[in-house]
């Protein structure tokens, strides 16, 4: 039984992207739902979307047309979720690919753990803040990530997991959601990640800008900031770094009970 509700955020022009993830999941017996996202690539209106771009000029250049639309689709992917009355959700990006075990990863997480609000599947960077983890009956481990800020191809999230996120995101965004979210948010958040991934994204090129996704942040205008610009970013880096590496421990303590005392 599916004890989550699946989406996957992608544009309705995306036919070819749409039939490979729906093979995926017709292959594991699973229901998604396609969430529509912001087509920027010919511009778009900033009053319409949650984006502060005056507080994104004390970091650096404008986010990228794509980053804007890819940030409104995890907006309106966790609502949908959140409409959907399920007490978990899965939000894959659609060039997303499901690796072997994801389902009962996903089962097994919920079923055996509680207490964490956010679940990344997939990872860009190794490593881990602290040795705190649990293993459960699949093997994969849930451990405190060294770097949040990379990616979110798939995501596993609880529903006052998805509720924190869809607030703070609609209070406004001035970064990419995964760092937005991952870092300056991460006080109200348990962020953990699965290990091994089961999700990964596929380097394929972007439906907003028409550039490979794994490039978007190196091609941001941002690199050419002010000397103010780059003594702010380094300064708010340098902290969130600090507080990140504060609140692993925070989390680690309060995540003791993590494990179920009796499995759902």
């Amino acid at each position: 039984m599916q004890d989550f509700h699946l989406s996957y955020i992608t544009l309705p022009t995306a036919t070819e992207r749409i039939e490979t993830l729906q093979t995926q999941f017709d292959s594991l017996n699973l229901q998604a739902e396609p969430v529509w996202g912001l087509d920027a690539r010919q511009g778009y209106d900033v009053s319409a979307t949650s984006y502060l771009p005056e507080v994104r000029k004390r970091y650096g250049g404008d986010l990228l047309n794509g980053e804007v639309g890819c940030n409104e689709g995890h907006i309106r992917a966790w609502q949908a979720f959140l409409d959907s009355g399920a007490e978990f959700g899965v939000v894959l990006e659609d060039d997303a690919e499901i690796l072997a075990g994801f389902s009962s990863a996903i089962h097994a997480v919920i079923r055996e753990t509680r207490g964490w609000h956010v679940v990344r599947l997939e990872r860009r960077k190794r490593g881990h803040l602290t040795n705190f983890q649990w293993r459960v009956s699949t093997g994969h481990r849930l451990m405190i990530p060294r770097n949040f800020t990379y990616g979110m191809a798939g995501m596993l999230l609880s529903r006052t997991g998805a509720e924190t996120a869809l607030n703070a995101a609609r209070k406004g965004y001035w970064h990419s959601l995964d760092y937005q979210i991952g870092q300056i948010h991460r006080s109200r958040l348990t962020y953990l990640q699965l290990d091994p991934v089961v999700v990964r994204e596929r380097p394929i090129h972007s439906l907003i800008d028409g550039t490979a996704s794994l490039a978007d942040s190196a091609i941001r205008q941002s690199s050419n900031r002010t000397v103010f610009q780059s003594v702010y970013n380094r300064l708010d880096r340098g902290w969130g770094s600090l507080r990140r590496r504060q609140l692993a421990m925070v989390h680690a303590h309060k995540l003791s009970d993590l494990r179920r005392q009796t499995p759902l």
